[in-house]
């Protein structure tokens, strides 16, 4: 069993892409598809629009035309290419009383990200990450360079908002067997949150917000710290904080009882940055900022 603990504090630079090694990379892009449209079975709205729009990446209109391909495929050949790419934890490092590996419940630019449920009352269940391009490398040493290096990011941005007060969720980093056939990834652990909660910018409407704000202190001064501490570094935003991810910033909690979290304490990947990823942040933060200044009025 490959199971290695990431405690070095190594402050690095951003996460690198694997070695020129395209034909790896495009395996993984490739099993990856495979997995979304026949293990998740994620459904894909107007996919002949998504194969033909030049808008979309690569990898999505491998997934679009995968899609259309399996409609059209019997369903003891579906069922037979899931049990081949299917996710287990025979050899991952926990125990199957204790915690169960469930669906994959998100997917972003980094991490595919996987339930852990605990089987034990009093026991939390957690977010287990697996990092994309650890997958394809080539050896243990580099896959341990790949988590080091996301840890490090994960420690500038918890620093950078550390006066404000469960903002940041903790994360955990090793080296493990994961889920796709045992392969050695770059994994890391974090106390799940939970359904109950919302995205600040899709599921929540600005009015809505205000209110949540006026009639919760604790929130309220969340979210005046989150703007705070970034204005303070522009690094964060010139190094692309993510904040466009699904449920990467969110409300969550008991009416009253609501808090701001980051999910994702991490920055844009190199590979998807762009002008435009950049402006779409800036607009997010200055619209937190008008929510913010509208609680106070």
């Amino acid at each position: 069993m490959v199971e290695l603990l990431i405690n070095q504090t190594q402050e690095r630079p951003r996460l690198k892409a694997v070695e020129d090694n395209k034909l790896l990379h495009y395996i993984n892009q490739a099993h990856r598809a495979v997995e979304v449209v026949f293990v998740d079975e994620t459904v894909i709205r107007n996919p002949i629009e998504v194969l033909l729009g030049e808008q979309h990446s690569k990898y999505e209109r491998v997934v679009a035309g995968l899609y259309l391909v399996s409609r059209l495929m019997p369903s003891l050949v579906k069922s037979n290419i899931r049990k081949d790419f299917d996710y287990s934890q025979d050899k991952m490092p926990f125990n199957p009383n204790v915690y169960v590996l469930k669906e994959k419940i998100g997917s972003g630019g980094a991490n595919d990200v996987f339930l852990l449920s605990a089987q034990e009352n009093g026991l939390p269940s957690y977010a287990l990450k697996v990092c994309h391009a650890s997958r394809e490398a080539q050896n243990t040493e580099k896959i341990v360079q790949m988590a080091r290096e996301q840890r490090a990011e994960y420690q500038r941005i918890a620093f950078a908002y550390k006066a404000i007060d469960d903002l940041i969720p903790r994360e955990h980093y090793f080296i493990a067997h994961g889920p796709r056939a045992g392969e050695p990834v770059s994994v890391m652990l974090q106390v799940f949150i939970g359904e109950d909660m919302k995205d600040v910018f899709k599921d929540i409407s600005k009015d809505e917000f205000v209110d949540l704000l006026r009639n919760n202190g604790f929130l309220n001064r969340q979210l005046a710290g989150f703007i705070t501490a970034t204005e303070s570094n522009p690094a964060l935003i010139e190094n692309d904080l993510d904040l466009l991810g699904k449920n990467n910033l969110v409300v969550a909690g008991d009416k009253g009882e609501e808090r701001l979290i980051l999910l994702d304490p991490h920055f844009i990947s190199v590979g998807c940055r762009s002008p435009e990823t950049r402006s779409e942040i800036v607009r997010r933060f200055n619209y937190l900022k008008e929510i913010s200044e509208s609680s106070q009025r």
